[in-house]
């Protein structure tokens, strides 16, 4: 018997290929159910991959991300090179490129501490207000770094219905299944 984790391997790399050939997310869902009978992990593995149809109608939008981790990661490491920065936008523009949306989530983060910084350091600093200005459109800018990453996951990939259902198994005992729904758009 295979481990969870090779398991997995083969349902997201079988995912893949049934989603390259235009099935839809349900559809690949209901074509490993019947494979692999376990929802709930083919349930995680597809909830994060976009369906065809939504990779062409919002795939500018993550050419917008992209472009915008480039420009501040060649502006840092023009201003700030350090081997963080190269690590963190690396792998950040990494993932985006290759639409790997389970890492959004890690952009957001990194944004929400670049606006941490930012605030505390308008605390702790005595700047002229044009120093004042340039502090609150970079602010801004993370604050567009925080809601774009996670408005664009949920576009690409919207979470998959949950129902619950009772019925009644071969024993004779009642019980609860869950059925998942997806949508992909």
């Amino acid at each position: 018997m295979k481990d969870k984790s090779s398991i997995k391997t083969e349902v997201l790399k079988e995912a893949k290929q049934l989603l390259d050939q235009g099935k839809s997310r349900q559809e690949t869902f209901q074509t490993l159910l019947e494979k692999y009978n376990n929802a709930k992990i083919i349930a995680d593995i597809v909830k994060d991959l976009p369906a065809t149809i939504a990779l062409k109608k919002y795939g500018y939008l993550n050419i917008i991300l992209l472009v915008s981790l480039i420009i501040p990661a060649i502006f840092l490491m023009a201003t700030a090179p350090s081997l963080g920065i190269i690590g963190w936008m690396g792998f950040l523009i990494y993932n985006v490129a290759k639409k790997n949306f389970e890492y959004y989530t890690y952009v957001a983060l990194i944004a929400t501490c670049g606006l941490l910084a930012i605030v505390a350091f308008l605390f702790d600093y005595d700047a002229k207000p044009m120093k004042w200005t340039s502090f609150m459109i970079l602010g801004l800018v993370f604050i567009v770094f925080i809601i774009l990453p996670i408005w664009i996951k949920n576009k690409f990939c919207p979470k998959p219905t949950e129902t619950r259902e009772r019925y009644i198994n071969a024993q004779g005992h009642d019980r609860i299944r869950i059925k998942y729904e997806f949508r992909d758009i």
